[in-house]
């Protein structure tokens, strides 16, 4: 690539691949196939933000369970209550 000019650099660095393969399978957009993206798109980041309220368990290294103690309730971590997860509130 050491042969490939700075000006066809720029043009492959700036190319709009997103506007080549939005297009692909020649199936026309529908209203209701907009609808269902977004809303797709609403519950992308609605569980992002969900995922956002909790960090792992460090008693467990988010696992839920320390096999050290199998022997009390079957390992399950009791910071945790065997989620893997506390919420941070």
């Amino acid at each position: 690539m050491d042969n490939i000019s700075e000006e066809l650099k720029a043009e492959i660095k700036n190319f709009d691949y997103e506007a080549i393969f939005a297009g692909c399978g020649d199936i026309p957009h529908t209203a209701e196939s907009l609808a269902l993206e977004a809303e797709i798109e609403a519950e992308k980041k609605e569980a992002a933000i969900e995922a956002a309220k909790y960090i792992k368990c460090g008693r467990c290294n988010g696992k839920g369970r320390i096999g050290h103690y199998h022997y009390v309730s079957n390992g399950v971590c009791f910071a945790c209550d065997g989620k893997g997860k506390i919420y941070k509130g």
